[in-house]
């Protein structure tokens, strides 16, 4: 973000921008990063589960990888806006 201001772009109105991880610094800036929330601890928990669930069962070695979604949220802040009208 401190690149673009410094190229005189103005957030959020001529460019909007997200980030990613919900970090604390996203507050702490100006204006506040429109950012999207992870649940990391959640990620880590299905991951442990899942290799040891491999490892205790040998024959879920040899199968395809298991696809897993665990829900992220958008927290909405300043940086991000709607678009500009076409002029």
């Amino acid at each position: 973000m401190s690149e673009l201001l410094g190229l005189g772009y103005r957030i959020p109105d001529e460019i909007s921008v997200i980030g990613f991880g919900d970090f604390s610094p996203a507050t702490q800036i100006s204006p506040q990063l429109t950012t999207v929330r992870v649940e990391g601890q959640e990620i880590g928990i299905v991951g442990l589960q899942l290799l040891l669930e491999r490892i205790r069962t040998p024959k879920l070695r040899e199968g395809p990888a298991r696809r897993v979604q665990i829900a992220s949220r958008i927290i909405e802040r300043r940086s991000a806006g709607p678009p500009r009208k076409a002029q």
